[in-house]
């Protein structure tokens, strides 16, 4: 599944979407859910327009709204802590750039510029910074930098001969966990936020991918194939007491905690297109909330509603 191409969006979602598509980075998710009241599900769309867009929808799937309608392909949101912005990527003059929308698809500004491939962002707690990837070469030597909310003040976090990308910052912000892959495999890490004292959290078995850290910082989703197919996992924050919440014959793929740390939204490809569907932490049968045959629904997050 992975590529040279630094292209994390449409998660090579169903075997039917573009080719291109699938040729991209790997798969990845919203970093962290900030804890609040549970509000919209934002996810990429393919095949209701013209593209790839950014939607959003109530948890049961209504009130569909098209945030993103640019000819360019719109990937990864990724909602602000306080529910009020958006973050994703934008493919402009062919490099992933990052860019922050209001709530509602407005006052789109571009945050990344040049010729890097800059992509797979993450909030910080405070809403003050911004974990991103930076695609270096064809080599696959990506790295993780960090920069304030507006930009600016870019700095590298990690400095490595492998792939280091998709950050998702502890709720806390004392952490940054991240995905690291090298010739043999793919492992979840976690270093100190500023890019020290690096660890190992999944160092058995299959490959493991997507840290997603639950509201309260005690747990983080992830995906991981050790069931022999692409599966959604919950961990404590240490990597102990690994739990499967998936049993699909199908690609599990995208977790993104609910605000309210009690479900897990992700996307499947268990019908004739990739669907978003729930599961409780606690346990029990998924429920699909979107039935669009004809539509790709990849990358969700969750909005946290803050009083």
């Amino acid at each position: 599944m992975w590529s040279n191409l630094p292209m994390r969006a449409a998660r090579a979602a169903v075997g039917f979407i573009l080719a291109s598509v699938l040729c991209l980075a790997g798969s990845t998710a919203a970093s962290a859910a900030f804890p609040g009241g549970n509000g919209r599900i934002a996810f990429v769309g393919y095949g209701q327009s013209s593209g790839f867009d950014i939607y959003s929808s109530e948890p049961d799937g209504t009130d569909l709204i098209n945030l993103t309608t640019s000819i360019r392909s719109d990937y990864e949101p990724a909602w602000s802590p306080d529910g009020s912005k958006i973050l994703f990527d934008r493919i402009v003059d062919g490099r992933y750039q990052i860019f922050v929308m209001d709530a509602d698809g407005s006052d789109r500004t571009q945050l990344t510029f040049g010729n890097s491939d800059n992509l797979w962002s993450a909030w910080s707690p405070d809403g003050s910074r911004i974990a991103f990837t930076r695609y270096r070469d064809a080599d696959g030597d990506d790295e993780i930098f960090v920069m304030n909310a507006d930009g600016t003040e870019r700095r590298r976090l990690t400095d490595n001969r492998v792939q280091d990308y998709s950050p998702a910052w502890s709720p806390d912000g004392t952490q940054i966990a991240f995905n690291r892959k090298n010739d043999r495999r793919r492992d979840i890490w976690v270093m100190v936020a500023d890019g020290s004292e690096f660890r190992n959290l999944t160092p058995g078995p299959g490959s493991d991918a997507e840290p997603n850290w639950s509201p309260d910082g005690s747990m983080i989703a992830f995906t991981s194939n050790r069931a022999g197919r692409l599966e959604i996992f919950v961990m404590a924050a240490d990597g102990s007491d690994v739990t499967r919440l998936t049993r699909n014959r199908v690609r599990d793929d995208t977790p993104a905690w609910s605000p309210d740390g009690t479900e897990i939204v992700f996307y499947s490809d268990k019908h004739d297109a990739a669907d978003l569907w729930i599961v409780e932490v606690s346990g029990g049968e998924p429920r699909r909330i979107t039935r669009t045959p004809s539509v790709t629904e990849f990358d969700p997050d969750w909005q946290p509603v803050v009083p």
